[in-house]
């Protein structure tokens, strides 16, 4: 559980426009306002000052103790987020109490980015925090939430998109919540993060991948629509699609690769996203993974090396495909796959 720190009242920060809320102690409105970052005159005395941990592994290498863990978001993900919203729910009840949304969380912020909420009533909370639910993308309902009427359970988060597949780069997402925010006056709280959104570094290559062909990326889930204690709500599959690219400035001599980042949601140890390759518009069948291969099962390939996978901290991931021998004949071709710089075989069970 997050904890709830006590602070003085001698940082800085920017008041902004508040909203109304209904107190937890009085039957009363009051205004919430906001301060954020760590510029201009004081805050209120007594305001209380919400802080968002982020703790994410560096990417993964063969070498354990290579492994390196960043605490604090960092600037350049708060700098490409649109927006943060914090929810504010009453702890008791789970009843609905209100939301600020800071439109531009990345200007001038480092790693101690907060938000400084002004009159807010003594009493227990729970603080749900979504970071980069840019409206253009995601739909929050309910749509027009009822304070004290609408619940906690009531809410969801859906990424939109037309279809069955997703073209769109996805920007990065971030999901926090403290469900027992004790606030008495001047209070400092935590409410950490985790990724909601995962990146793999895909790179294709050897014998049967020529300049003349066409290739995409396809990983199939259903993993766009959430509630707000950040479970995946069944929802029919999609599938997120990306073109590979040509390796630049590979020599004459040197084989013929072709890259590409793509970013899904929420990936963990019990989900199963399947990843194919398609070859100019048509699923190419690679041989020992001919229903596509389980990123989730080809990242917990690590563990066979006494590396814990958490998914709640580690969030980009590097693979490797090589085929080689004739990219039409399926019963000719070898497939090598790649987590990392660690080889799997093809039945998934071994690393070498």
């Amino acid at each position: 559980m997050a904890r709830t720190r006590k602070s003085g009242s001698n940082r800085k920060c920017v008041l902004r426009a508040g909203l109304t809320m209904a107190s937890v102690a009085v039957a009363a409105m009051l205004l919430l306002g906001s301060c954020i970052g760590d510029k201009l005159e004081p805050c209120p005395p007594g305001a209380t000052r919400v802080f968002f941990p982020y703790e994410r592994a560096l990417r993964i290498t063969s070498q354990a103790d290579s492994i390196g863990v960043i605490r604090g978001i960092q600037p350049e993900d708060m700098n490409n987020l649109s927006q943060m919203d914090l929810y504010i729910f009453d702890a008791e009840t789970d009843g609905y109490l209100g939301k600020y949304t800071d439109l531009s969380p990345g200007v001038g912020t480092t790693d101690r980015y907060s938000m400084t909420l002004v009159n807010l009533a003594p009493g227990r909370y729970k603080f749900v925090a979504w970071g980069g639910l840019k409206r253009t993308d995601y739909a929050v309902a309910p749509v027009t939430p009822v304070e004290q009427v609408s619940t906690f359970r009531d809410f969801s988060v859906n990424y939109m998109f037309t279809g069955d597949t997703v073209t769109a780069d996805i920007d990065k997402l971030f999901y926090g919540v403290n469900d027992n925010v004790v606030i008495v006056g001047g209070d400092s709280v935590d409410v950490p993060l985790r990724q909601d959104t995962y990146t793999f570094n895909i790179t294709l290559g050897g014998t049967a991948v020529t300049p003349d062909d066409q290739f995409r990326v396809a990983i199939t889930d259903n993993n766009n629509h959430y509630d707000f204690s950040n479970a995946p709500i069944t929802a029919p599959k999609y599938t997120y699609l990306s073109y590979f690219h040509p390796v630049v400035n590979y020599a004459d001599d040197e084989t013929y690769e072709v890259t590409t980042t793509r970013r899904t949601l929420l990936v963990d140890r019990d989900r199963e996203p399947i990843m194919r390759i398609y070859r100019n518009g048509e699923t190419w069948r690679l041989r020992g993974y001919e229903e596509g291969i389980n990123l989730v099962a080809l990242v917990l390939n690590y563990e066979k090396r006494g590396i814990h996978i958490d998914f709640s901290a580690m969030y980009e991931f590097d693979i490797r495909i090589t085929v080689d021998g004739n990219a039409d004949d399926y019963t000719s071709m070898s497939v090598n796959v790649e987590i990392g710089d660690w080889k799997v075989t093809s039945n998934d069970t071994e690393l070498f």
